[in-house]
């Protein structure tokens, strides 16, 4: 599955986040290209299956709704290592975003 790629994304940020007082600003760009890259191939990745779906005789909409979904309830289960009081508007965020990469992926 997908998930892994997505998993890593956030696992990415939040070492980086841990070690934040350490970083240079060349870090931050390495790990903004690092994870452009990461959500490049999770949408060509969509945009695979969405053509595979068709050619099978499925709507990738439907399929889409399932992946939102189960995307949902894994960031539920994700750790966020934020400030206090935070995490409720980093997990809707990365909710939001993960909705326009699949929807995006899957047209």
């Amino acid at each position: 599955m997908l998930w892994p790629i997505i998993a890593a994304q956030f696992t990415i940020f939040r070492v980086t986040m841990a070690g934040v007082n350490a970083m240079r600003p060349s870090d931050f760009d390495d790990i903004i290209a690092e994870q452009a890259a990461q959500q490049q191939v999770l949408l060509m990745a969509l945009r695979r299956i969405a053509a595979l779906s068709r050619a099978a005789g499925h709507d990738p909409a439907k399929i889409a709704v399932w992946w939102k979904q189960d995307g949902h309830d894994a960031m539920d289960e994700a750790t966020f290592l934020v400030a206090p009081g935070h995490e409720g508007v980093v997990r809707t965020k990365a909710k939001a975003r993960l909705d326009e990469i699949i929807e995006i992926g899957l047209r």
